[in-house]
Order: C-alpha cells, then sequence, then structure tokens
C-alpha cells in the first residue's frame, strides 16, 4: 500500500501514509525522487 502511494507522487496521500505509519509504529522516509528508503 506505501509503495502505491508514494508511485503516485501525491505528497498529501504520502504524508497521510506516513501519518498513519507513524500511529502503527514505523517510521516512514521517503527520498526527493519519492524513493522509499525505510520502513522498520
Amino acid at each position: 500500500m506505501l509503495n502505491a502511494v508514494i508511485a503516485t507522487g501525491d505528497k498529501a496521500q504520502i504524508a497521510a501514509a506516513q501519518a498513519k505509519a507513524a500511529s502503527l509504529g514505523l517510521q516512514v522516509e521517503i527520498d526527493s525522487a519519492g524513493k522509499l528508503l525505510s520502513n522498520p
């Protein structure tokens, strides 16, 4: 799911996905090219 959101390039959707991940105790980092860096 997260990769699909990142692929859209929609910054609002990405921010929402990051917030959802954070609420689940995950950390998500995305580089300037939209590549997922970490999802521990």
